[in-house]
């Protein structure tokens, strides 16, 4: 699954723009992120294909006014570099999102009050839970 996530206003009431697709894939073309939705799918594509991994991934892509407009080609090299440096890891998502969260300009309950990708994994059941104690 991927989800992209693009803020542009930093107001406490804004909301980011947002397109995802499940292990299925899309069938109609993002309406929200549009071409900057491919542009920064395709670079995590070719570092999973590299990594020979499956995974999901959850871009947040915040343009501040200095951003001078290039192209979508400029989202696609900045998360080629973001792929090239060493990857942090956590043990929960929560954890990973608490490390973001200084990094971020927009507020994370934003993000999260728009993700579709968020809401699905925090929703998700793991299958330990359904174990019986021994």
């Amino acid at each position: 699954m991927y989800e992209g996530l693009e803020a542009w206003d930093f107001s406490p009431t804004g909301l980011p723009s947002a397109d995802h697709e499940f292990f299925w894939g899309r069938t109609d073309y993002p309406r929200e992120l549009e071409g900057a939705y491919h542009a920064v799918r395709l670079p995590i594509l070719e570092y999973l294909s590299r990594e020979r991994r499956q995974a999901g991934a959850i871009a947040f892509l915040e343009v501040y006014p200095d951003w001078i407009p290039l192209g979508v080609w400029r989202f696609r090299e900045l998360a080629r570099a973001a792929l090239a440096k060493r990857p942090e890891t956590f043990t929960t998502l929560n954890e990973a999102l608490a490390a973001m969260q200084p990094r971020l300009r927009m507020g994370l309950e934003n993000y999260r009050a728009k993700s579709v990708v968020l809401r699905y994994l925090a929703e998700q059941r793991r299958i330990t839970e359904y174990a019986t104690a021994a």
